[in-house]
This record gives C-alpha cells, structure tokens and sequence, in this order.
C-alpha cells in the first residue's frame, strides 16, 4: 500500500510530461505543415479553373469553389450577411490576397481570365473573382475581389459595390469564390491526444480513490 502511495504520483507525473510533450510535438508539427502548405488548383475537363485547395490564410487552411451566377443565386438571396464565408473587408481581403499569391499569381491563369470559372465563366479578357462580405439587403452589397486583366495581369480590388439582382448576361459576368476550412489532420491528432491524455488522469484518480 505504501509503495503505491509513492510509486502512483510519479507515474502520474511521467503521464503529464508525456502529454505535454506529444501536444508540443503535435503543435510544432502544424505550424511546420502549415507554414509548407501548397495551394493546388482545381480545374474541369475543359481546362478552366473551378478551384483551389490548400490556401493558407492566417493559420487556417481553406479549399475554395468557384460558382458563375449572380449573388442573389448564389448566396440565399443575398440579403443577410450570414450566407458570407466572411463578414469583415478585412477578412475577405486577406482571402483573396492568399488566393491571389499562393494561386492565381503564379499559374497560367494570371493571363487568362476567359478560363477562369465553372465552363469558362468569364469568358472575356477581364475576370472577376468575387467575395462578398456585408449587404445592406436591400440594394448593394460590397465585396472583395482579385480581378484577373489580361492586359495587367492580376490585382486585389476592394471594396466594390454589386448590386444584388444583378444578372449574369455577358455584360455582368461574375464568378463568386466559397471557401471552406478544412483541418489538418495533424489538428485531429492533438485533439485525439488531449482526449486520450485526459481519460488516463481520469481512470488513474479513480483507482486511487
């Protein structure tokens, strides 16, 4: 009894130190995995760019979509500010700056806007990718943009004001991006780790007991 009553704190001590150790090790291991992430970009049969993957803003990973329509038929009517993957200019400008740098800049696309969107969505020497981050829901709302210009290359606009019913002829082609966070699963092994670290403690407290 007394040799467990010295021997059971000290196992409890090397459990905590493990733990805290795989924490560190999970969390060093996803700031290296995330400061190496590679954007990849997602096309269609046709060659025209639907999408990418792997872009990093901040510290979170996203996979974006592309979609050609209007923003009252791509986002709920476009009336309230929640249907938004972002809701500040400040985050919707530093997604499109990551899709910007870490995808468009550097890839053919950056000359060829009329292959930009679902079946070529844009169709013309001017594309714009937009991001939608606040609307008064009713006449406007105001989004973020990477305008990919054939003549100039590709550029960050915002804020730009589109108004809601706006419809998707030739002369008003928009291509909307949806973003979408995904977890590393690195971040998933971390989880595993706390959750499996803290059952440990548990069942040891109620041996002791």
């Amino acid at each position: 009894m007394g040799h467990s009553f010295f021997l059971e704190p000290r196992e409890e001590l090397i459990m905590r130190s493990r733990i805290s150790a795989l924490i560190a090790a999970s969390f060093f291991t996803l700031c290296v995995s995330a400061a190496n992430a590679t954007a990849t970009l997602v096309t269609d049969g046709g060659g025209n760019l639907v999408g990418v993957n792997g872009l990093l803003v901040g510290s979170t990973l996203y996979d974006v979509t592309f979609s050609y329509g209007s923003c009252a038929s791509n986002f709920s009517g476009c009336t309230s500010n929640s249907a938004f993957d972002f809701t500040t200019q400040a985050s919707a400008d530093a997604a499109n700056s990551a899709l910007l740098s870490q995808a468009i800049a550097s890839s053919l696309f950056a000359e060829a806007p009329a292959l930009i969107g679902p079946g070529g969505g844009c169709g013309g020497r001017l594309c714009e990718i937009e991001t939608p981050f606040f609307t008064d829901g009713t006449s406007g709302t105001n989004d973020s943009a990477v305008y990919v210009w054939s003549f100039t290359g590709p550029t960050l606009s915002t804020p730009d004001s589109i108004p809601i019913l706006e419809n998707t002829g030739p002369g008003n082609t928009r291509v909307w991006s949806h973003w979408s966070a995904v977890p590393e699963p690195i971040t998933l092994t971390l989880f595993g780790a706390g959750l499996a670290g803290a059952a440990v403690m548990r069942r040891r407290k109620k041996n002791a007991a």
